[in-house]
């Protein structure tokens, strides 16, 4: 080679080793169930380099390697199967232009090889490190990953031997669901209008189709997505299969038997059954393999895999530090010409090194990092909840309005019902992490609504609720505008126009980093006059932003006047379509309706607007839609008045 990879050639494993290595493996035909001659290979390879090596029951090959006795224990873990067929042009495994080209190289005995050779170059490690490779697909019902679930104790951190690319680190995979349906009838005459076997089978499709929602995706990695894998049947008999991608959090019994209700004709069972699963990017494996990634001056990316893998398999019982990695391209898997590039791989086991070196400082028992959970990760919160949470919610302006610094109560509380649907169904930000690297962002760029998200963050728990009585107080952090030393506040605003383009900042880095992470960004519709708005929305369409998705406060009214007085906005919608958005005009107090909105899947490379109808002053009638509620000091009997107003209003909500 050309280009030395390895900082240093430590024996045995230099880079002629790791490339031999990988050879061998490819030489040796292993296609699911007739893992033998590889597991044997195996043992003997990593018993000659001082592993600690046997076979398990189920066929695993298990190497241990003791590199000190005070650090933790790391497993490494990759399957050795291989799908069926050849590699050609033969001879298979062959070396050319430096690339290994075989059945394998890449899903998945290129990363297998490579922590193989990780494990015992990593000289600087203090622990344990165990590689193991596993036997068959990644589903509940095969034997390798299951077994070493079962058999062997839960180390402290876990690496999954995947193709991501040398650079990249997956931070979770999609969960599975397959299910059978068969049905049987009586025999009838094709012309009786009784339905037969084969359209009973077709209406359980259409059902699961229809339960799934008309967002399911194959694209999307919070969406479901759903396979018709095999239709074998006729008038009489029928047997259909279908495969359900998961998403974290997705109620796989429920769709079950939702499913059966609708289909009573038949006989619906479960074949395969495991949950979706993901990390953050603060993970101790995470930041370690990203460590690694960094020793060769490039920056780690990340990725979320709609497909399944033995991380699925193994997380159902173990909770421990844990990502998927691997060198290779993994859109060669089962490719015709399925190979990898020699320098990826090489620098696959580098990484892999250096994350070994920087885990030796792992705590026993350490959790892993989950993601900013959605705040309805458990349960779907129902419309009333959200009513209820949004007059608590509007209360709690109207007292920060009666402090004597007084407060802009108008356009906060026509904002409520966006805010309780961002933060209950649509946003993942947690309140104990709200500086999480994969948390979802929301940015008040409309600095005049800052005591309504004071007061939902209040809500939601990011603070005591007790601390909103600061607010208006010498030396406290609850000011006019949004600040952002509160938790929860993204950025400083007032000076208006300036939250979309640093929104599209956020989105432009969540997109080079191929996170999923969702940007928002409420607006103002008077801040609709300001250049760098519509700077922005060019900027936004042109990079193909799609998990941005801006909120335009549509009460009509700013504090000189009604907009279309200042300068006329309509038709606002088809400005900011002619600006390369899509475009959703919703009724902005309507908290179904936002939802609607807010999770209809993006159109492909464009940004999204919701143009939302409210209310300023909303749940106050004698100052709604009035440019003096824009600011106001209420006194004692003010407050009282209404206080009052918006508990009547509660018990006869106005639509």
């Amino acid at each position: 080679m050309s280009t030395k990879v390895f900082r240093s050639e430590e024996e045995p494993i230099t880079e002629k080793y790791a490339v031999d290595l990988l050879q061998k493996m490819l030489a040796i035909p292993s296609p699911s169930y007739e893992e033998a001659d590889i597991a044997g290979f195996l043992v003997e390879t990593m018993s000659e380099l001082g592993f600690s090596a046997r076979r398990d029951e189920a066929g695993n090959a298990i190497g241990e390697y003791v590199h000190g006795e005070d650090g933790p224990t790391v497993m490494l873990l990759g399957h050795m199967d291989t799908v069926d067929g050849e590699v050609e042009p033969r001879p298979e495994a062959r070396a050319e232009a430096g690339r290994l080209y075989g059945r394998g190289a890449v899903d998945a005995k290129g990363p297998l090889a490579a922590m193989i050779c990780a494990a015992r170059r990593a000289t600087d490690f203090t622990g344990r490190v165990i590689v193991v490779g596993a036997v068959e697909e990644e589903t509940d019902l095969s034997r390798g990953a299951t077994n070493i679930r079962e058999t062997l104790p839960q180390p402290d951190a876990l690496i999954i031997g995947e193709p991501s690319g040398w650079s990249t680190v997956v931070l979770g995979y999609k969960g599975k669901l397959d299910l059978r349906y068969e049905v049987t009838c009586e025999p009838t005459h094709p012309t009786n209008p009784v339905p037969k076997a084969a359209e009973l089978a077709g209406r359980c499709w259409a059902a699961l189709l229809d339960l799934l929602g008309p967002d399911a995706t194959h694209d999307s990695f919070d969406k479901p997505g759903a396979n018709l894998t095999s239709f074998v049947g006729d008038l009489t008999e029928c047997v259909a299969e279908f495969s359900v991608r998961t998403p974290p959090g997705f109620d796989s019994d429920g769709l079950v038997e939702k499913l059966r209700m609708r289909t009573p004709h038949g006989r619906l069972s479960v074949i395969n059954s495991v949950d979706a699963y993901r990390v953050g990017r603060t993970d101790p494996v995470v930041k370690a393999l990203n460590s690694g990634v960094l020793a060769h001056g490039t920056r780690p990316r990340a990725k979320l895999k709609t497909a399944t893998s033995d991380l699925n398999i193994l997380t159902a019982n173990w909770h421990v530090p844990v990502a998927t990695y691997g060198p290779g391209d993994s859109e060669l898997d089962h490719a015709p010409d399925e190979h990898i590039d020699i320098t990826e791989y090489l620098l696959g086991v580098s990484v892999l090194t250096g994350a070994l070196h920087r885990l030796s400082r792992l705590p026993a028992n350490a959790e892993p990092a989950r993601p900013a959970p959605s705040l309805t990760a458990a349960e779907p919160v129902g419309d009333d909840e959200l009513a209820e949470r949004a007059a608590r919610i509007r209360e709690q302006i109207v007292r920060m309005c009666a402090n004597k610094s007084g407060g802009h109560l108008g356009g906060s509380m026509s904002l409520v019902e966006v805010l309780v649907t961002l933060y209950s169904r649509i946003l993942r930000i947690d309140p104990d992490a709200p500086d999480a690297a994969d948390r979802d962002v929301l940015i008040l760029s409309k600095g005049h609504g800052a005591i309504g998200l004071y007061a939902t963050l209040g809500e939601y728990g990011f603070f005591p609720r007790e601390r909103l009585e600061e607010y208006g107080k010498a030396g406290t952090p609850f000011m006019a505008h949004p600040n952002a030393r509160l938790p929860g506040v993204e950025m400083p605003s007032g000076a208006l126009g300036h939250g979309l383009p640093l929104a599209i900042g956020f989105a432009l880095a969540a997109k080079l980093d191929q996170a999923d992470r969702r940007i928002a960004v409420i607006m103002g519709d008077g801040e609709m006059q300001e250049g760098s708005v519509w700077e922005g929305a060019m900027a936004a369409s042109s990079l193909g932003l799609d998990r941005l998705v801006a909120v335009v406060d549509r009460n009509r009214l700013q504090i000189t006047g009604g907009t279309e007085d200042v300068i006329e906005l309509e038709p606002l919608a088809d400005r900011w379509r002619s600006f390369g958005w899509t475009a959703h005009e919703v009724d902005g107090h309507d908290t179904t309706e936002l939802t609607k909105a807010f999770t209809t899947t993006p159109d492909p490379g464009k940004p999204t607007v919701l143009i939302a109808r409210t209310v300023k002053g909303r749940g106050l009638p004698y100052v709604e839609n009035q440019t003096r509620s824009h600011f106001v000091k209420l006194g004692e009997k003010q407050e009282r008045r209404a206080i009052r107003t918006l508990r009547q209003e509660a018990e006869e909500p106005r639509r």
